[in-house]
């Protein structure tokens, strides 16, 4: 960049040069500016001959770094396009997954209900039988204690009727 504006100084230079070479007045002449001419063109040959293999290597240097740029730019796309077309096949199977793990969650909330039903029914089943158990067990309890109870009352009536006649001792 830096040898391109050099040139670029030169060039404007030499042609201020060559304009000022001119006798100011108005009865100029090309050939008066035929010395200036071939020391600007000596001079810009010069530049030429001296500058061209670094200029060349500078251009040949940026079109390495713009074609390892250009591929590596190109590997990036390659990339992105593959995960592009796995994000897009991920996305077409969304709705398919969505639709799946719906179905296993209400055959699974199915499966709940059924089996918490299923585990009512056979805890009312078996609250019936224990209530009923032990509704049997408190009525005989209830029982025997009503027949010792009249047992007793009935020996105790007995006593007081035979303590009561003196021909029953």
């Amino acid at each position: 960049m830096n040898l391109s504006k050099l040139i670029l100084g030169l060039l404007i230079f030499g042609c201020a040069q060559a304009i000022a070479a001119g006798k100011g007045g108005h009865d100029t002449n090309v050939l008066d500016l035929k010395w200036p001419f071939i020391n600007f063109s000596i001079l810009l040959g010069f530049l030429i001959f001296k500058l061209k293999k670094p200029v060349k290597e500078m251009f040949d240097k940026n079109a390495v770094v713009v074609k390892e740029t250009y591929d590596y730019a190109e590997g990036k796309n390659k990339e992105a396009e593959i995960k592009l077309k796995m994000y897009k096949d991920k996305l077409q199977n969304f709705s398919a997954t969505t639709r799946k793990i719906k179905g296993e969650a209400e055959r699974e909330v199915r499966q709940f209900e059924e089996n918490k039903v299923k585990e009512s029914v056979s805890t009312v089943k078996r609250l019936e039988r224990d209530a009923a158990s032990k509704i049997m067990y408190e009525k005989k309890l209830m029982i025997n204690n009503l027949n010792h109870e009249f047992l007793d009352a009935v020996i105790g009536q007995v006593k007081t009727t035979i303590g009561a006649d003196k021909t029953a001792q």
